[in-house]
């Protein structure tokens, strides 16, 4: 999959959020931040320290096997609480099939299908770049998780998203808090 900057893909998925929600998200002057992301991270995970925006926070880790990253992850995690309206469970699924929709166009699969989390309130895909190029991941799993008032993005860049590694990540996600 082609690797999207992180401001283009803050954009990209700020577009997608402001068309649900509606409005701009603003955050209060008097906000006191982002909360910290916990996850239990699996094993051989490198977690770089948070950064914070205003109201939204980016989280980069990535999967160390010797001197090779073998997935890497993004998250940013938005603090909606200040927004003109609430996010809901149905409105994180229309943005997780808006993303898996527009991801689709340059697929392999013809067919994504959207998986709902176990534990957190959120949905997930996981598609094949059609055109990968050389030294690039070559799969995506993307999602999309609310919780206590944080709308939550995350991109897995891997290689086998069937992997023993890449599950174990996603069931990671599937725990993942506001502390």
């Amino acid at each position: 999959m082609k690797k999207r900057t992180g401001t283009q893909k803050y954009f990209l998925f700020l577009w997608v959020v402001l068309s649900l929600v509606t409005d701009v998200v603003h955050a209060d002057e008097e906000t006191k931040g982002i909360k910290g992301l916990y996850i239990p991270w699996p094993q051989s995970w490198q977690v770089a320290p948070p950064r914070t925006d205003k109201s939204v926070m980016y989280q980069q880790a990535r999967q160390q096997n010797t001197d090779k990253t073998v997935q890497s992850l993004q998250i940013t995690a938005i603090n909606l609480q200040h927004g003109p309206k609430p996010a809901t469970p149905e409105s994180v699924k229309q943005l997780a099939t808006s993303l898996r929709n527009e991801l689709g166009k340059t697929a392999v699969e013809k067919t994504i299908p959207l998986q709902e989390f176990k534990t957190v309130k959120g949905y997930y895909f996981a598609a094949t770049d059609s055109k990968p190029k050389s030294g690039e991941f070559t799969q995506l799993v993307e999602g999309v998780i609310l919780s206590e008032g944080y709308l939550i993005n995350f991109s897995l860049l891997t290689n086998d998203a069937s992997s023993k590694d890449t599950q174990a990540m996603i069931a990671a996600l599937d725990q993942l808090s506001i502390r």
